[in-house]
Formats: C-alpha cells, structure tokens, sequence
C-alpha cells in the first residue's frame, strides 16, 4: 500500500514531502561539503588568511579607489563571501545530524 501511495503516477502529498526534504537534505551536505573544503580547511584559512593580509596591513591605502577595490579589498572579502554562501542554520545543522545517526 505504501508503495501504490509513493509511486503514484499523479503525485501525492507524501511524494511532495519526500522531494522537498530530499532537496533539503541535498543542499545542506553539498554546503557542508563546500564549507569544509573552501573555508575550513587549512589550505582555505591560509588562502583567507593570505587574501586579507594587505588590507590589514595598511598597504590598501597605496592604490587609488578603483584599483584599490579591484586589487585589495575585493580579494580580501572572498572569504567573507565563501563563508556566509557556505553558512547553515541550526535547523539545517539538526537536519544534517539527523542524516547522519540515519546512516550510522
């Protein structure tokens, strides 16, 4: 009966719930995955941390305006952009426990 109810050619509620949690879950372990390696892996901290260096350092006052965006504070803000495209919520953080003690 379960399964005349999930692969009902017309669709179902239950199939509507299965795809959008399915997508959830997707999205989450790709931004987990993508976090791990573009902002908390130690070639990432070192990248970031290389990226970020002129403009603290006082040399982003040398260029002028536009040269100094595109050559300095552009590049330092990457790993500011990689980190929030890369955050999660505490939702999608208790989904991504969930998934994993499933597969445990």
């Amino acid at each position: 009966e379960f399964a005349k109810i999930l692969l009902d050619p017309k669709g179902s509620a239950i199939q509507d719930i299965l795809v959008d949690e399915t997508a959830r879950l997707g999205d989450v372990v790709v931004r987990a995955g993508l976090r791990s390696a573009l902002v908390e892996s130690r070639a990432a901290k070192a990248t970031a941390a290389a990226l970020r260096r002129p403009r603290d350092s006082g040399v982003s006052l040398l260029p002028p305006g536009p040269l100094r965006d595109a050559l300095i504070e552009r590049p330092a803000m990457l790993a500011d952009i990689l980190d929030e495209l890369t955050a999660t919520s505490e939702e999608e953080g208790r989904v991504l426990a969930s998934a994993q003690e499933l597969t445990n």
